[in-house]
This record gives structure tokens, C-alpha cells and sequence, in this order.
């Protein structure tokens, strides 16, 4: 089991694959609030809600933990599945110009969370910890994408999907069962841990 004290104190990013208090920021908030009472200075960014303050990104601390909201100008349906614009490109940057010790996606495959994570680890050699909470690619959901997103963006999607996990230092797994499913696609057993949703 993946234990908060098993690694070294350090500074620890956290990368909310959509906005500011949405989708799967009922897990990935706890989590950063948690490590900061373990004494990690955490950082978490996301996307900024509309009408969030700042001009091109806000800066909040809740609960010890620094949250960085990057504007966009794509269209919130699309910035909430984790594809942004201006987002991306300050979340690359931020990344580019700050040493974490750990950093961590909450969905690898959504260009928002996955790229800011590699980068830091490729450039500052950072312990990339990727989450994989559900089946995403054939025989999870890429199976119901519309037919449009599998001939544009299927290839990426499904590449995405493994990459992030197979070159990540620690994967979290929700269960036995994507524990299972991770094993079976090639991911390393020493490199799984199971942390229930």
C-alpha cells in the first residue's frame, strides 16, 4: 500500500487534469490536503473556473496546499475533458520552471495532467506517480467515444493511455482489479500500489 511516509519529505506536484473544483476534484484535493499535514510543500494546478480571479491564472491556498488555477479561452465542455490551449501552455511552463521532488496525474492521458508531469520528470528527474482509476482505452471508455473522436484523437488516446502508466515511477491503482488490469498490460508489479478510491 502507498503510504505518504514511504517517501522522502519533499515538494510534491499535484495535476488536475480538469477545472478548479470539478470532476475528479473530490479525490485529487483530499489527497493534496493530506500530503501538505504530512509536511510535503504541495502545489496542485488546474484549470480556472469561469469568472475565477487573475488574468491569465489564480493562486489559492487551501488548507496549506498552493492551488494554481491557468485561464483558457477553449470552451469548458472541451478544457473539462482535459485538453486546453492556454492552459496547456502555462502548465508546460510552470513546470518547466519549477523542481518538484514528486509529481502526480490524476488521468495521464488528458494532455493537461500527463505532459507537465513528464516534463519535470525528464528535466529535474522528479518520481512520476500516474494514476489509473479506470478502464480508458478498448473495453473501458474509448469503447463509447463517438466515432469522430476515434478516427482524430483514438490514436492518441490509446498510445496516452499506457505511456503514462508505463513510464510513471509508482501507478495508483482504485483496486485489485485495475491492480489486475495493470499487470496484464505490461505494467511492473514493484511499481503498482493500490489506493481505494
Amino acid at each position: 500500500m502507498f503510504k505518504s511516509h514511504q517517501l522522502k519529505r519533499g515538494k510534491f506536484l499535484l495535476v488536475h487534469y480538469s477545472i478548479n473544483s470539478k470532476d475528479r476534484w473530490g479525490r485529487i484535493f483530499p489527497l493534496a490536503r493530506a500530503l501538505a499535514k504530512q509536511n510535503f510543500a504541495v502545489t496542485l494546478i488546474t484549470s480556472a473556473y469561469k469568472g475565477q480571479k487573475g488574468f491569465l491564472f489564480a493562486i489559492d491556498y487551501l488548507d496549506d496546499v498552493k492551488v494554481v488555477s491557468f485561464k483558457d479561452i477553449i470552451p469548458v465542455k472541451i478544457l473539462s475533458k482535459g485538453v486546453g490551449l492556454l492552459s496547456f501552455v502555462s502548465r508546460i511552463t510552470y513546470s518547466l520552471f519549477h523542481k518538484f521532488d514528486y509529481v502526480y496525474s490524476d488521468c495521464g492521458e488528458a494532455p493537461n495532467a500527463g505532459w507537465p508531469c513528464k516534463l519535470n520528470q525528464w528535466i529535474y528527474h522528479s518520481k512520476y506517480i500516474s494514476e489509473w482509476g479506470d478502464l480508458i482505452g478498448r473495453g473501458g471508455f474509448y469503447d463509447s467515444k463517438p466515432k469522430w473522436f476515434k478516427f482524430l484523437l483514438g490514436w492518441y488516446y490509446l498510445w496516452a493511455d499506457l505511456y503514462f502508466r508505463s513510464s510513471a515511477d509508482i501507478v495508483m491503482v482504485l483496486s485489485d482489479y485495475m491492480r489486475e488490469y495493470a499487470e496484464k498490460r505490461g505494467i511492473l508489479k514493484k511499481k503498482i500500489v493500490v489506493v481505494p478510491g
